[in-house]
């Protein structure tokens, strides 16, 4: 029964599935900056609090256009691969289905409408029978809608199939045992999620109807949280009737409405089959092995999170003794000391799992290596174990190649169900016995696409060489046991298929041209694919689901985020880092944002005087999953590239404003990047160091998180970014120019001889002259004998004098003048391709076709002789300029000049910026619920009204960046704002424009537990 596991078949490239570009002139994966996880959910690499309120919508509408709609038995033979169907094969017995029936009619009786609690008690007593020989065997089924797990997680799924050793005995759902959720609702169509009319569009609209699907869909992503899963299974009881359910990271699959009440047999035989399954069978990882509490695994981990004495401080300057103790290599892994007693069901399967074979822990492998690691390196392994989370060795790599890792809960995880689902976890080498970084992932499949170890390999191999080349080492990686997501690959069979059947009804053979270039609007409404007769050519161009393969890959240090650091230097060194690292293989990291820099604290290789080395920070860049290499120019100096993948996924923030504007018909250059990393540069700064900015919420949402709508409903990047780019200087409200300072910590500071700066809290903050070295000295000697006298602890020294930064404005400057020049370049050029001809006027003004008496006065200055619209060419100093964006050498030389002086501030950060109450979920809710037709008409864009026909026009199309469509220039528009209105105070107020649900339903769904 294993032939439904997600395993490459014979006819899957192993190399990928091949894509080719529906023109020739798409020279890179289309981003599709409309859809909402483009946006990071976490606050730029910080975890946010569950809230329900905003998630749940934020899932649902992530994840719309991943549903394919299947009757029964479609589902028994493409899906769960009984060519013959459930029944033959469960065999169950007669008097077991007389039962349910009668069971069910009671409570189903004259067109009764029973409440959930009472479908599932009667659902539950019937599955969970021992009478008749019974149903399941190795499992139970148990109602837990009432309450929530033991563990903290609030989500409240009505029930679950459980192994039997698992059942929860209290009614509180167990997230890490559960095998197949259920979900209750009464009869009625306002709580199903989905329409069987439309197979092509399944995804039901109407209030009620997407509050339920959203339900489902977070009770699948917490399964996917808590466990290591290849699908997931569901089961969606609504009345009388069912759907069954199988997700995994491409889509969903669902079954049309059978009627269970009258017909048992189908569900009946569903659930025996899937009792009977393996856990491999029934979706769960073979690789990933749950670790039981008296495991010697498990006894392992809670040994290394003990705090030791010998852990390091990771602050940058600290010393640390050059000599590290001896490893004491004489103490075995701990040994089994019995599982856990809590059950009797409970201590038999404990038993059995601690008896596995671990001998895999007596492999040590020793490293000539400090054993000591930095402290803060054991805080979060010791955090992951927390005891309610389920703990897990992991496999990675494959054959001789194989490693083992241990881990406990995820540090962070992706929170779209469908995409790459990124997890990210401190793990322990079992062989070396040392702290790893493991990231788990789900990579596009498609030739051309190599996983990012490849890369990093390469680049690792550099590192060896050059030490300036600062990346993450690798320990290992590779795909995972060759498991592929099914739902992309059906619906390619899907298409396929509906090709077939279109061309069959049009009479028009297939070895004709037009059966792999024509187009039609009609659709095949048997099937359900979205917009399969608008496919053109066998290629996957135009696919609407991507093929991901399992990959992992652990990396040999833990690092810290960007937010731990102390001083602006070590902001603008540690990029420096990062930029320095690119330059290398000519090699495009293409994703480069604020979490994908990290900080990799190390120790000096110098030892001073009193035997001591010092601890040193280096800028890693991270995260080269979307990386590619810059093929060489042709003839002509110009560089031809090609798609690999139906779309590629990025960070919408930090994106330049080139790449948005000329997307896809330009691919992303080095000038790009650069302009990423000032934007990452901006980013951090506003958040940590002092400036103008009055509110750092609002500016981030402004520049960042913003948009504008361009022609044909495109959306372009904010106003605030885009103005920044093209006058060379970052404004805030009133026209004032942002500005870095330095605090010093007295009421006065002494510059030069004979002048001072008093405080002056009405003054403005201006971007004044740099400083000298001396007045930096006066300020930081201020500060450190202030700080290191003890009678002065407790002394409050506000205010504060606030003096301009001596380096840091210049910086950005310097940044901005080769920014600017590029953008009005780019502008020139733009113009001159798309200049329209002149109108050819050889008229002079009639007086006597005017009325005199209407005549203005004479004029007071005389008029400019040509007084056309025309751009100036840019200045030779603008090209040159703009050439510095070319490569990265007057770039990396600007910040090696800047951090080259020997007197920056001294920890000079301050508390984040950025309050806790900023939460980039509200911004993402707010701006999709925007998204309504409606909405777009009174905007006054520039749209097919064909397109706006038969709202809403979201039901056609994805809204998940991880899932594409083809580009197209009918594309629904995406969620907007009218410019010159506050987009930060509108957006965040929660506009919504309601617009026609599909189905009746208008009430509030059941318990959205």
């Amino acid at each position: 029964m294993a032939g439904h596991v997600d395993i490459v078949p014979p006819f899957l490239p192993k190399k990928g599935i091949r894509f080719s570009a529906s023109s020739a002139h798409i020279q890179t994966s289309p981003h599709k900056f409309e859809n909402i996880s483009n946006y990071d959910t976490r606050k730029h690499g910080a975890s946010l609090k569950p809230n329900a309120a905003i998630d749940r919508p934020l899932l649902g509408v992530s994840s719309m256009g991943h549903t394919i709609l299947v009757d029964f038995h479609t589902f028994e033979k493409d899906v769960l691969k009984i060519q013959s169907g459930l029944e033959s094969i469960t065999h169950l017995s007669q008097d077991l289905v007389a039962h349910a029936t009668r069971s069910f009619d009671r409570l189903f009786k004259a067109g009764a409408s029973p409440i959930e609690e009472a479908i599932g008690e009667t659902f539950i007593d019937v599955v969970n029978t021992e009478d008749h020989g019974g149903l399941l065997k190795g499992h139970r089924a148990a109602f837990t809608g009432n309450k929530a797990s033991h563990d903290g997680c609030t989500a409240k799924v009505d029930a679950g199939v459980y192994p039997q050793e698992h059942t929860p005995a209290a009614g509180n759902p167990d997230w890490t045992h559960i095998r197949l959720i259920i979900e209750f609702k009464r009869r009625g169509t306002s709580y199903d999620p989905f329409d069987d009319d439309d197979p092509n569009a399944p995804e039901a609209h109407a209030r009620s109807r997407t509050a339920v699907r959203n339900q489902i869909l977070d009770y699948a992503r917490v399964v996917h949280e808590y466990q290591h899963r290849v699908c997931i299974y569901g089961l969606f009881v609504i009345g009388p009737e069912f759907r069954l359910m199988r997700f995994d990271h491409s889509g969903l699959i669902v079954t049309k409405k059978e009627n269970y009440a009258q017909n048992p047999k189908l569900l009946l035989s569903f659930l025996a089959w899937f009792d009977s399954l393996s856990a491999e069978d029934q979706g769960l990882d073979p690789t990933a092995m749950l670790l039981s509490r008296g495991s010697r695994a498990y006894q392992l981990m809670d040994e290394f999170a003990k705090e030791n004495q010998s852990d390091m401080s990771h602050n940058e300057g600290d010393k640390v003794d050059a000599n590290p103790p001896r490893p004491d290599t004489s103490t075995a892994p701990p040994k089994s000391d019995g599982p856990a007693r809590n059950t009797r069901q409970q201590t038999k399967a404990a038993a059995v799992i601690s008896q596995l074979d671990e001998s895999y822990l007596d492999a040590l492998e020793l490293v000539d290596e400090d054993p000591r690691v930095f402290k803060y390196v054991r805080d979060q392994f010791r955090e992951s174990l927390d005891d309610d989370w389920p703990r897990y060795k992991l496999e990675v790599g494959q054959g001789k190649e194989k490693r083992i890792f241990l881990v406990g809960k995820p540090v962070w995880t992706a929170f779209w169900l469908f995409g790459r689902g990124t997890r990210g976890y401190v793990a322990l080498d079992v062989n070396t016995r040392r702290f790893t970084f493991l990231k788990d992932c789900w990579r596009p499949f498609y030739e051309g696409v190599d996983p990012e170890g490849h890369y990093l390999e390469l680049l690792n191999e550099e590192a060896a060489k050059d030490r300036r080349v600062r990346v993450p080492a690798v320990i290992a990686h590779g795909d995972v046991a060759d498991q592929v997501t099914f739902t992309a690959r059906y619906a390619q069979h899907r298409v396929a298929e509906a090709k077939k059947l279109i061309r069959a009804r049009r009479d028009i053979p297939t070895s004709t041209p037009s059966s792999s270039g024509g187009r039609s609007g009609k659709r095949a409404r048997d099937v359900n694919v979205h917009s399969v007769a608008d496919t053109g050519g066998d290629d996957e161009d135009q696919m609407e689901y991507r093929v991901y393969t399992h990959y992992r890959i652990v990396f040999k240090d833990v690092c810290l985020p960007f937010t731990a650091i102390r001083s602006s230097q070590q902001l603008v060194r540690g990029l420096f880092h990062c930029i320095t690292t690119y330059t290398k293989l000519r090699l495009l990291h293409r994703d480069i944002s604020a979490g994908n820099v990290i900080i990799r604290p190390a120790l000096s290789s110098n030892v001073d005087e009193n035997g001591q080395r010092t601890v040193t920070w280096n800028g890693i860049l991270t995260d080269w999953e979307l990386a590619k290499f810059v093929p060489k120019p042709d003839a002509a100096g110009k560089r031809k590239e090609a798609p690999r993948q139906p779309e590629r996924t990025g960070t919408w923030q930090f994106m330049s404003v080139a790449y948005i504007r000329n997307h896809p018909s330009q691919p992303v250059a080095v000038a790009d990047e650069l302009e990423s990393f000032f934007h990452v540069l901006l980013f951090y700064a506003v958040r940590l160091l002092c400036h103008n900015v009055p509110d750092v919420r609002l500016y981030v949402t402004e520049y960042f998180d913003s948009f504008t709508v361009a022609e044909g409903a495109r959306r372009d990047c904010s106003h605030l970014k885009s103005t920044a780019m093209a006058a060379g200087a970052i404004r805030l409200s009133g026209g004032v120019q942002l500005a870095f300072h330095v605090l010093a910590d007295s009421s006065e500071a002494k510059l030069d001889e004979g002048t001072k700066i008093e405080v002056d809290e009405s003054a403005k903050d201006t971007n004044d002259d740099a400083l000298d070295d001396s007045s930096v000295d006066a300020i930081n000697g201020l500060s450190k004998a202030d700080g290191n006298d003890p009678t002065k602890t407790d002394v409050d020294v506000s205010p504060k004098v606030k003096i301009a930064h001596p380096y840091l404005n210049k910086l950005f400057q310097s940044l901005l003048n080769y920014f600017k020049a590029r953008y009005a370049i780019l502008e020139w050029e733009q113009q001159q391709l798309g200049a329209l001809p002149s109108f050819n006027d050889t008229s002079s003004i009639n007086p006597s076709t005017t009325d005199d008496e209407d005549a203005p006065p004479p004029r007071t200055v005389n008029r400019v002789t040509n007084s056309e619209p025309m751009s100036r060419r840019p200045s030779e100093e603008d090209w040159d300029l703009a050439r510095a964006l070319d490569d990265h050498t007057g770039v990396l030389n600007d910040f090696w000049e800047a951090i080259g002086h020997a007197n920056w501030p001294k920890d000079d950060v301050v508390e984040d910026r950025l309050p806790d109450n900023y939460d980039p979920r509200e911004l993402m809710l707010a701006l999709e619920r925007m998204c309504a037709p409606s909405f777009i008409r009174t905007t006054g864009m520039n749209v097919n009204e064909e397109d706006l026909k038969d709202a809403p026009a979201r039901k056609k199309r994805r809204t998940d960046a991880s899932e594409p469509t083809a580009l197209s220039t009918t594309m629904p528009p995406p969620p907007g704002r009218i410019v010159g209105t506050s987009f930060g105070d509108s957006i965040i107020a929660g506009m919504t424009v309601k617009g026609k649900g599909k189905g009746k339903g208008r009430s509030k769904a059941g318990s959205l537990n």
